[in-house]
């Protein structure tokens, strides 16, 4: 696409952009959001969506992704496991058997482009941890090929676990510091234990060493006062991870009040304004990587998709949800597993599909899905061919929303043949893809007539 408008940072912008950009910390993983998930939605309607792929065939798509949720190592008794508890056998059995009852489901032996791994907890045992696996390559093929990641604490991968994943083919890891501001903190009151950060640069040595391909890390900004979280991201640079994602805060539900400008919006321009200078790639919504990424490629090449577990480079015909809460999408079809450890298995010990709520997408939600899932991926909106796809004037489908970008200048280019988010914009992108979200600008609206009263 060809723009010609003049791209320029605007010098003013109005409390109206303020109100649709505050709260906008949405990532995008579903849309329509997980908060509009329903519990009419259970196992029989997910049924459906499995069965109706096993129909298609080849004619379904392109080949599934695997997400295992394994409850983090934690003293709260209600959905997660501690050291030495009974219930972790009974967990890894139910795994077992959603992944039997998923795959019955599924007819024939499914190929897998993306296994990931959601924790790799203490509680889990080097025994435990192979069987799941095992279990796992014999009713999914997973292909040589396909994206092998984990996602973890830095605690719990020592080298020895680090290099069992690494045989089962595990070849990208990121590792959570959500609470490296408190390692921070520690340090300075004089405090001996060993920190997150000592933990992850061990970690970063030991998967390089063992020749992983990728290693991310994922801070939380908002965890922290800026000073400490700058120290933090100066740290984590010198590790030099291939990528680095900065996780925001949720916004509520179901907001009760007007909302507020983003109290953490400069700060994430600071960091994006450092990392682009120590040459990572904004891929978008918090997620940077270096130039030789994988999921920089994909974006520079136009195919960079986005889904349940964010960016990826992979083509995917959707995603099995597997654990305590694990969301999955089949076509048109979103679902979440019981978010209750002891539901869960209760479930599966009767032989039943553990999906607790979920959603399916009517017409207009698959087309603004499309919407949005092209500006967060490509940065960019071609009318002419979503419009084929689609069947709908896109102009005039969304006279509005365009209208609105229009009079705000410098955060898109519009012309005749689509969109284009600017540099400017890119900082904002999930404000501007909540423009075209009906379900936020309902809650908004809410919102500010609430506050009115």
């Amino acid at each position: 696409m060809h723009t010609t408008a003049i791209r320029r940072q605007p010098t003013r912008l109005t409390e109206a952009w303020f109100q649709h950009a505050a709260g906008d910390t949405l990532d995008y993983r579903c849309y329509p959001d997980t908060d509009r998930f329903i519990d009419a939605f259970g196992p029989a309607q997910y049924r459906q969506a499995l069965q109706l792929r096993a129909q298609l065939g080849v004619l379904a798509g392109t080949a599934l992704g695997l997400h295992v949720r394994m409850p983090a190592l934690s003293s709260r008794p209600a959905d997660h496991l501690v050291r030495g508890d009974s219930r972790a056998g009974d967990y890894c059995q139910a795994l077992e058997t959603e992944v039997e009852l998923q795959s019955s489901r599924l007819g024939a032996r499914c190929s897998v482009t993306q296994l990931h791994l959601g924790g790799v907890p203490g509680w889990l045992d080097d025994a435990a941890l192979e069987r799941l696996l095992q279990r796992l390559h014999r009713h999914f093929e997973v292909i040589p090929q396909a994206d092998r990641s984990l996602a973890a604490a830095p605690a719990s991968l020592t080298p020895q676990r680090l290099a069992q994943l690494v045989g089962f083919g595990f070849t990208r890891i990121e590792l959570d510091l959500h609470e490296a501001g408190t390692a921070i903190e520690s340090v300075e009151s004089g405090l001996q234990r060993r920190q997150p950060l000592e933990q992850a640069a061990c970690a970063v040595r030991a998967a390089r060493a063992l020749g992983l391909a990728s290693i991310g890390i994922e801070l939380a900004p908002a965890s922290q006062p800026p000073a400490a979280f700058a120290a933090t991201l100066e740290q984590v640079l010198r590790l030099e991870p291939d990528r680095i994602t900065l996780r925001t805060p949720r916004p509520s539900a179901q907001r009760t009040t007007p909302p507020q400008a983003a109290p953490h919006g400069g700060l994430h321009e600071r960091a994006t304004e450092l990392l682009l200078a120590r040459g990572y790639c904004h891929l978008g919504l918090g997620c940077y990587a270096i130039p030789g990424d994988p999921l920089a490629i994909a974006q520079r090449q136009g195919r960079l998709q986005r889904g349940p577990l964010g960016y990826a480079a992979q083509p995917g015909g959707g995603l099995i949800g597997l654990g305590v809460a694990a969301i999955g999408q089949i076509g048109a079809v979103y679902s979440q597993n019981a978010a209750s450890f002891d539901a869960y298995c209760e479930r599966l010990r009767n032989g039943q599909l553990p999906v607790a709520r979920g959603l399916a997408l009517g017409r207009e939600d698959l087309l603004r899905r499309a919407v949005i899932f092209a500006l967060l991926c490509q940065g960019r909106l071609e009318f002419e061919p979503l419009a084929l796809a689609h069947m709908v004037d896109l102009r005039r489908h969304f006279a509005a929303e365009l209208e609105w970008l229009q009079r705000h200048p410098g955060l898109v280019a519009i012309d005749a043949e689509g969109l284009e988010v600017t540099v400017f914009g890119c900082q904002r992108i999930a404000a501007i893809a909540g423009i075209f979200d009906t379900y936020r600008q309902a809650d908004r609206q809410r919102a500010l007539c609430s506050g009115r009263l």
